[in-house]
């Protein structure tokens, strides 16, 4: 993560008090980019330590995400894009409850023999 500033040096001897509502505004837009960097770098770690290739693959499904030839590194990119676009909201928490809800059937021992497949 990088962090750019910029350094102005006015040279009027008139120049006025900082606005301090316009200094409050750009701290507050640093201050929610930092926090969507850390989410995002949250979000790839996650996938990267947690997830193999195959199951983040079937995430990019999920989401009609094309993975064919592609590295897992470039799907778990593509996915935290996904997620992370407000838009995708509602489908990115229908995922989470469909996945939540399978491995909770996977994890009873009475209905596990009754599930064909395994999201992960």
């Amino acid at each position: 993560m990088s962090i750019t500033y910029t350094i102005r040096e006015t040279t009027s001897p008139q120049s006025k008090e900082p606005d301090l509502s316009s200094l409050v505004a750009e701290l507050h837009a640093f201050s929610i980019e930092e926090d969507l960097s850390d989410t995002i770098l949250a979000m790839e770690t996650e996938y990267l330590e947690n997830y193999n290739k195959k199951a983040v693959s079937k995430i990019a499904e999920y989401y009609d995400i094309s993975s064919k030839k592609s590295s897992k590194a470039e799907i778990v990119t593509i996915v935290v894009a996904f997620e992370i676009d407000p838009e995708n909201e509602s489908i990115v928490r229908k995922r989470h409850k469909v996945w939540d809800a399978f491995t909770t059937l996977r994890n009873d021992s009475k209905m596990k023999k009754y599930l064909l497949g395994d999201v992960i």
